[in-house]
């Protein structure tokens, strides 16, 4: 092999072992009680933050969490500072929603949703509809009215019954791609792939303020919290309270690889290899 193939080589092999990436964070749990809001650290099953709060309707996305408090949205750090009331309406909604990005946030009423662009603080769209239980993911809101579930774009168009049931569930959510929906019945908790339209899997399970992350699926059952992989295997109890909450959510940040330092044996190699071209280039003046 010449040299200048060497060094090539070299740098290759640099360019293939300089990677890093971060690990996953665990997650945030948020619990709301009648005039408090708790944050919780799923991997250490520590207490992050605590406020006065009459929270409802409670949102992961990102880093942050959002909530209603009548008229009003607010939103906040993951360690519950930063607190902000971000929108006011003249009525209170009945249900609210925030896209994973915390871009946008969705919000019903007895006929109608809407959608608002949080970067500008406009109203972008809206339509009737009888929606409850909303859940922004993938690129769509999705909601449930009586024994439907519908899909829609984030600007309110493209409106898809995406699955009917035979009776209404109790609750539903979306994961984070739009791919899996939970649905929660007295009784049973349901996964459903919307790409194949079939069930995945069904287990036993008073569920209730279900909430999804990418992976798993959270569910409350009166004082204790649950989660189960997406095909509800791995049932476990990961966080038991002295008394129910009213609702709860689960955030898990966007995964970040870090980008790597430049090695300095790819630097020197570089380096080697153009002083090798520009020599072979002079010679050959």
């Amino acid at each position: 092999m010449n040299f200048s193939a060497s060094i090539a080589s070299i740098a290759a092999f640099s360019l293939l072992t300089a990677t890093s990436v971060e690990a996953v964070p665990a997650g945030t749990l948020y619990e709301a009680f009648p005039t408090q809001l708790f944050s919780l650290d799923l991997g250490a099953l520590t207490e992050t933050g605590v406020i006065s709060a009459r929270a409802t309707h409670l949102v992961a996305a990102g880093d942050h969490v959002f909530w209603q408090d009548d008229i009003r949205i607010w939103r906040a750090n993951k360690d519950l500072s930063g607190v902000t009331n971000i929108w006011t309406n003249l009525r209170a909604p009945a249900d609210i929603s925030v896209d994973p990005t915390g871009t946008y946030l969705f919000e019903a009423f007895p006929t109608q949703l809407f959608t608002l662009d949080l970067r500008t603080l406009t109203e972008t769209a809206e339509t009737s509809a009888h929606a409850t239980h909303l859940t922004a993911a993938g690129g769509y809101i999705f909601w449930q009215d009586d024994i439907r579930v519908w899909r829609a774009k984030s600007d309110l168009t493209e409106i898809t019954n995406v699955w009917t049931n035979l009776r209404a569930p109790t609750d539903i959510t979306v994961d984070p791609t739009g791919r899996y929906l939970y649905e929660a019945f007295a009784t049973q908790l349901f996964t459903l792939d919307l790409d194949t339209l079939s069930e995945i899997a069904v287990t036993s399970a008073h569920a209730g303020n279900l909430t999804a992350t990418a992976d798993h699926i959270y569910w409350q059952d009166d004082i204790r919290i649950w989660r189960a992989r997406n095909d509800l295997t791995d049932i476990t109890n990961i966080w038991t309270n002295l008394r129910a909450p009213t609702t709860i959510a689960v955030g898990v940040p966007p995964t970040t690889t870090a980008v790597p330092e430049t090695p300095t044996l790819l630097l020197l190699a570089v380096g080697l290899l153009a002083c090798g071209l520009l020599r072979r280039g002079s010679e050959g003046i």
